[in-house]
């Protein structure tokens, strides 16, 4: 049942981009059973034909794909349920949309099988989220959709009396607090029996949260949030919760990599703290395991291959936060994109070195050493 929701996820919850009927060319693919989107604009989806309200062009019926997805390790993307082996949380159900990418040229997107324009090679079959294509609360509370079909948010309570709303826009990223404000009620049989509560910023500007009176924090806990965004003011959204119990956010398995650490022969340590380390210091480490990795491959020593990827994986995952993406400066886009193919490369590395298979570990070095390039590249202008 979850499969067929998710999948219609994208045909319920997208606005439609603009009216198509201002042009007479328009596409005649009304029955396609699928999202809209635009060859030119990622990141542009509609359920039903339209124009790109970006580029105007006509966009065109993509097929969708149920995947299971890490929330916490977005890279870590497969075709059915499990674990990430990363941090080994549950994988969560995300409708993504298929697209064709060059595996030479990261420029070259289309919405079809076929060859690159630029140098006549197949292009790759490859997966893109979609606005609206996850739904999955990340703190254990309930997650809804505004009304204005953008906007997301999560109700959770992780405490007795402490709601905690989380605002997110139409790809389910965080937004700050200061995007939202509104109030709760509860209590009261009518609105002017109501107890209003006003919602205020965490001290860390990372949700709105109110505090409930003791007396009415005691689980079972209905409320009522009524919450208008920035983006248009003027607006108020109601949305009711009902907490049962206390919201718990799942979190990685105790001793998970501890536990892969050691399945692959790897020294009992816990991950190293790498917050303390600049990112121009944090890159000039990423290139001293990569040299490594690309000695060990060059010698055949596939049994010794853990370490260094895996190390190299950590810093990419340090190199990934936004402070950091901010302080290296470049295309974010173009560093995000970096960051996974170096988490991915040196999974798949580990991977394919453990079963012995140096055809396979080279393909992965090709992913590897190209997020590492970027990366390198991005870290020489920070010094």
């Amino acid at each position: 049942m979850v499969k067929k929701l998710i999948l219609l996820l994208p045909l319920l919850a997208l606005p439609a981009c603009s009216d198509p009927t201002t042009d007479d060319q328009a596409p005649d693919d009304t029955a396609f059973n699928g999202v809209w989107t635009c060859p030119m604009c990622p990141g542009v989806a509609s359920p039903t034909p339209a124009l790109c309200p970006k580029c105007s062009m006509h966009l065109i019926g993509t097929r969708t794909e149920l995947t299971w997805q890490c929330l916490a390790h977005p890279v870590i993307v497969r075709g059915d349920e499990g674990l990430c082996p990363i941090c080994e949380r549950a994988l969560k159900p995300v409708a993504m949309a298929v697209v064709f990418r060059c595996a030479d040229h990261e420029d070259v997107r289309e919405l079809a099988a076929g060859a690159c324009p630029r140098c006549d090679f197949p292009l790759e079959e490859s997966l893109e989220a979609l606005p609206h294509g996850d739904h999955n609360p990340r703190h254990g509370g309930q997650f809804f959709m505004a009304p204005d079909n953008w906007h997301h948010l999560e109700g959770a309570m992780p405490s007795p009396g402490e709601l905690r709303v989380h605002i997110y826009d139409d790809f389910t990223r965080p937004l700050p607090a200061d995007r939202a404000s509104g109030r709760v009620e509860l209590g009261g049989d009518g609105e002017d029996d109501a107890l209003r509560i006003a919602l205020g910023p965490s001290s860390g500007g990372e949700y709105l949260v109110a505090t409930l009176p003791a007396e009415l924090a005691a689980f079972p806990v209905e409320v009522t949030a009524f919450i208008e965004f920035t983006r248009s003011p003027g607006e108020e959204h109601r949305f009711d919760f009902r907490f049962e119990a206390p919201s718990v956010e799942e979190g990685a398995r105790a001793g998970a990599i501890e536990a892969i650490a050691q399945e692959r022969g790897a020294p009992d340590t816990a991950p190293e703290d790498l917050s303390g380390f600049s990112s121009a210091e944090l890159v000039e480490r990423l290139g001293k395991e990569a040299d490594e990795v690309a000695r060990l491959i060059g010698e055949r020593s596939w049994e010794k291959l853990y370490a260094p990827a895996m190390a190299a994986k950590d810093v990419a995952l340090e190199l990934g936060r936004d402070a950091r993406l901010r302080e290296l400066g470049g295309a974010r886009r173009d560093l995000e994109r970096a960051v996974r193919d170096v988490v991915r490369g040196a999974w798949l590395i580990e991977l394919h070195g453990d079963a012995g298979n140096g055809e396979r570990v080279g393909e992965s070095r090709v992913v590897f050493d190209r997020g590492v390039a970027v990366l390198r590249s991005a870290g020489s202008t920070t010094r």
